[in-house]
């Protein structure tokens, strides 16, 4: 067969030490029907593994950048994810879940590829696939980097790739046994030691691998195993929503007053945060991983078959303790807000001072998600002819996930002067607590000078605490696939058409997902038996904690050292057996596992069956000019998507109206009697929905051309689509009760002014995201281990999934009056709507100095640089027209024209690179640019944009013998204060929001390898 480019002596010594680690994703074919002799020259370390790159995406027929690693645990960072954000035009998440800003995750947690998280992972080319209902699969840090041998970023596509990458495909290629012919035995040790926990985790990979030729054919085995400890402390500083105080204000009318002027201020327009929060997290996370492979190639070489088995366990507890003014956004009344006394910049924001919210929560929170997956595979290559290759492959995972979230919190309310009047027997004077309130500084660089008023050190203070309320959450989750392709590949000689490929793509992906309602609910309030679960009469509740000044945030933040009152963790972490003892002494409301018509703790309507059928068929031409001047190959082809969801799952009625501040059930039901009614907690029928079937063809076309040996231009355009994950299409209706309040009613009078009710649903007519991808790269290829590329690239986005409001009546299963009662409902769902694009342009640049003298000829350097630019994505209308819900949940600071979440214009990653006879050494850092976290924060209720950022990150390692090696390597070593900040109003005026500081870590290795 013709070979197109022509190949330098490196090109094919790289390809040939590769072996068949350069093709082992499942349709690739290793064909060895050349037998021309050519000598290796194997180059390893740092410049083999940059060398090996390059090569693969030098002749790849696609737009593709790799990171290889040749040596093994040679991935250049800790983690896979810490690796990718290394590749142009990647950058990751550090959050451990985009609409909660308030959890910072020192590892990173997700990728995002030229400003979209519409990206498929594979692992070996296949479904990286996992029960959790909201995307993604195997997570990228579960795998260990000592078990791969490469990760490929995908960013166009070809006919014969898996739809679903959008931004682009990930794969990771684990180790097999035939990418070497000798024996492998391979260990290492490390701990890690992070300067804020100053605890010291262990991990260890083991891996074995060998190769056996016998009579019937060559034989390859290998097996590796991780097991890993991740330690780690991070503390956070949270500003609270601002609000305006005049006496014009409009924004919280629904409290029923529409000045909130500062007494004293009354000609002045300001603006003031309900608070600042304080909390600090210890989170612990475990990893025990297993690769395993076994291959077999006849005598004839003409058929092999490997099998695979990839399994994890993956754990991560968090407990955390938080001092704030825990009220969401919406729900503030800037009324409450009590200013004392403070400075404002030019534009009336309050910048230093100190206001006093009246009451503040102190909250212990456990969280633990767990996350376990056993991936099988069997692929089979078969070449009958010299000219035809078939290739058949099988896939399937069994995963469970699982998620505990469990929080007791305290309360201190200044407003109560004694406990007298709770408990006659109790003789303490009625003496109030002033304020509750919190002292700042905003106007530097970070917050300083915190400090809680209403001296937390006076015993009065912490005996003025009780247990407010509770909340837990669950998740118990599972899911499985199957998935079954088979392709060919027809040779042609003499011809400018290569070959033909044609193949099928079929799986099945199911899922039971229990999710339960956030079940939160009142221990004690101050109008009924707060002195019951109070510090003062049951102290065992209780565990003081102190936020040391010269320690919390790495010091110098609070004013002093500050002590509160939490609710024991261990308590916490006994959350069931602990609600059913606190009931002794309090009438609080039920736990998860106490409510009526359960099973195993979650309603019906708290669970669904979903499943998510799909058929790809597709067929590829690949095509070479090699007697032109200037060289050309490439391929076109075209994809055909059939796509299918059904789901089966309830609605969940409101829950009945209780007693609150404002109004009695008795009330409602008197002026209200039919939404009275409607709110009854019943659970309407299960329903089964088979959403429309969705077909879609992508074409796509690349091709490519040798300007000289090492110079090389590209182009590939690509129709693509992104699927939704579980969490888009579930069938699922829970309804929820909206009371708007009247504050200023005489005594008497009915103070519910109206009732409403909206919900959440899931969308099974939901279809893909789509996009037309086109790129344009130059590729310099000036030594054996340097390169420059420029590529520019666009993608024009269409049927964007969106969060949107609609309007559906809904009937309770229960009549009322002999009649049926139907209400209007405003759910929130996702569906498709909008268009536009994505442009940008990246620079890459990497080269080793050999030129240089002496010691220095070790240095190299890798850079690169990606600018991106949206237009017309912004979502236009918000949330969309409905109801605002109770408090204006739906309405407040919904804005419009917002960018796409995660999209930063400007990344940059460099590094600095010294590789000279036993010594390696690196040096690199990664910035992003601000970008839009969420468009809406589960606490705050607003927009969070992060602030740019960036990480320093080193390694060092000496080779003692050809066996035995030993490193250092430090992560963090700027320690970077993370920052996001709330928008305040349409115009994008920004206001403080959170600031986090986490571990700087340092590890020690030793690895032996024989």
């Amino acid at each position: 067969m013709s070979r197109i480019f022509k190949k330098h002596t490196l090109s094919v010594a790289v390809l040939s030490a590769l072996s068949c680690s350069v093709s082992a994703t499942p349709f690739d074919n290793n064909n060895e029907k050349s037998t021309e002799e050519t000598e290796v020259i194997e180059v390893r370390g740092m410049r083999g593994s940059v060398a090996s790159s390059q090569e693969i995406k030098r002749l790849s027929d696609t737009v593709k950048d790799v990171i290889t690693a040749k040596d093994i645990g040679a991935l250049p960072d800790k983690s896979v994810t810490e690796t990718l954000q290394r590749v142009p035009g990647v950058t990751i998440e550090r959050f451990e879940s985009t609409t909660d800003s308030n959890h910072f995750s020192s590892e990173g947690t997700g990728v995002v590829v030229r400003g979209l998280k519409r990206i498929r992972s594979e692992i070996n080319g296949r479904d990286s696939f996992s029960s959790n209902s909201y995307g993604g699969g195997l997570s990228y840090a579960d795998i260990p980097g000592e078990l791969l041998g490469r990760i490929e970023v995908v960013k166009n596509t070809t006919a014969d790739l898996v739809a679903g990458g959008v931004a682009g495909t990930v794969n990771l290629v684990t180790r097999k046994p035939f990418d070497s012919q000798d024996m492998i035995v391979y260990g290492q040790l490390k701990g890690t030691y992070g300067d804020h926990r100053e605890e010291v985790t262990p991990a260890a990979t083991l891996m074995f691998s060998n190769v056996w030729e016998t009579e019937n054919g060559r034989f390859g085995f290998l097996i590796g195993g991780t097991d890993s400890t991740y330690k780690d402390r991070g503390d956070g500083i949270g500003v609270e929503s601002y609000y305006e105080r005049s006496s014009t204000a409009r924004e919280t009318e629904h409290f029923g007053a529409f000045g909130t002027a500062i007494p004293g201020m009354e000609d002045r327009t300001v603006f003031t945060p309900a608070g600042v929060a304080i909390r600090s997290s210890d989170s612990d996370r475990t990893r025990t991983g297993l690769v395993t492979s076994a291959q077999w190639e006849n005598t004839e070489k003409n058929l092999k078959v490997m099998a695979e088995y990839i399994f994890s366990d993956a754990a991560r507890e968090r407990d955390e303790r938080v001092v704030q003014y825990a009220e969401q956004g919406f729900r503030v009344n800037p009324n409450n807000i009590g200013f004392v006394n403070g400075t404002f910049d030019d534009e009336g924001f309050m910048t230093a001072g100190e206001v006093n919210t009246n009451w503040l929560t102190n909250a212990s929170r456990f969280n633990k998600v767990k996350t376990r997956i056993e991936d099988y595979s069997l692929h089979v290559d078969y070449s009958p002819t010299d000219y035809l290759d078939l290739a058949f492959d099988y896939q399937h995972v069994d995963s469970s996930n699982s998620v505990v979230d469990w929080t007791y919190s305290s309360v201190m309310l200044p407003t109560m002067a004694s406990w007298y009047n709770f408990d006659g027997e109790t003789n303490r004077p009625a003496t109030q607590i002033i304020n509750t309130g919190v002292e700042f500084d905003l106007s530097g660089d970070l917050p300083r000078g915190i400090h809680y008023t209403g001296e937390p050190a006076n015993p009065m203070f912490n005996e003025q605490a009780f247990m407010r309320s509770k909340m837990d959450h669950e998740e118990d989750n599972e899911a499985d696939l199957d998935a079954f392709s088979f392709d060919l590949e027809y040779h042609i000689e003499d011809s400018w058409i290569t070959s033909v490929k044609a193949g099928a793509y079929a799986s099945k992906k199911t899922q039971l997902s229990r999710n339960s309602d956030w079940n939160w609910g009142e221990v004690g309030g101050a109008w009924s038996n707060s002195f019951e679960t109070s510090y003062l009469k049951h102290p065992e509740l209780y565990e003081s904690y102190t936020f040391k000044q010269n320690e919390f945030f790495g010091g110098g933040h609070l004013k002093s050292d500050q002590t509160f009152l939490f609710p024991r963790f261990a308590d916490v972490h006994n959350f069931r057996n602990f609600g059913e003892s606190i009931r002794d002494i309090s009438a609080g409301a039920p736990d998860l596992d106490e409510r009526a018509n359960t099973v195993d703790g979650y309603l019906d309507s708290e669970m669904t069956e979903t499943s998510e059928e799909r058929l790809e068929l597709y067929v590829q031409a690949n095509y070479e000019f090699f007697d032109l001047t200037y060289p050309i190959k490439g391929n076109f082809g075209l994809r055909y998507v059939s796509w299918q969801v059904e789901s089966d799952g309830a609605i969940r009625f409101p829950a009945p109206f209780g007693w609150d501040p404002q109004g009695t059930a008795a009330t409602i039901a008197e002026f209200y009697p039919y939404e009275n009614a409607y709110a009854n907690g019943a659970e309407g029928a299960r329903s089964f929905i088979k959403g429309d079937r969705y077909s879609k063809l992508l074409p796509s076309f690349n091709i490519s051309m040798e300007l000289n040996e090492d110079l090389i231009v590209r182009f590939a355009t690509s129709q693509n689509i992104y699927l939704p994950t579980f969490s888009n299409f579930q069938n699922f209706k829970n309804i929820f009760s909206s009371r708007v309040y009247d504050y200023n009613v005489a005594p008497g009078e009915l103070d519910v002014t109206s009732v409403s009710f909206s919900g959440q649903t899931g969308n099974p007519n939901i279809e893909p995201e789509e996009a037309l991808n086109m790129d344009l790269s130059l590729e310099w290829y000036f030594s054996e281990a340097g390169s420059t590329t420029l590529s520019i690239f666009r993608k024009e986005l269409d049927n964007i999934i969106r969060k949107r409001l609609f309007t559906e009546n809904v009937t309770n299963p229960e009549p009322f009056n002999g009649e049926d009662n139907t209400m209007p409902v405003d759910f929130q769902t996702d569906t498709n709507e909008g268009s536009g694009t994505i442009t940008g342009f990246e620079i890459a640049y990497t080269q080793f100095f050999d030129f240089l003298p002496g010691a220095w000829s070790g240095l190299g350097l890798s850079a690169n640089y990606t600018f991106i630019s949206q237009s017309d994505v912004e979502d236009k209308k918000g949330f969309g027209e409905g109801s605002a819900g109770a408090g204006g949940r739906n309405s407040y600071r919904a804005f419009k024209n917002l960018d796409l979440p995660g999209y930063s214009d400007d990344t940059v990653n460099l590094a600095l690179m010294y590789e000279k006879d036993d010594v390696a050494a690196r040096l690199a850092y990664s910035w992003r640019s601000d970008y839009l976290l969420t468009r809406r924060d589960a606490d705050q209720f607003a927009p969070v944009i992060a602030k740019a950022t960036g990480q320093l990150d080193g390694s060092i390692s000496y080779k003692i013998n050809d066996d035995v090696k030993v490193g250092f390597e430090a992560t963090n070593l700027l320690d970077e204060v993370i920052e996001t900040e709330l928008m305040y109003e349409q115009n994008g005026r920004q206001t403080p929001r959170n600031h986090f500081k986490t571990d700087r870590r340092f590890g020690a290795y030793v690895t032996v390898s024989f």
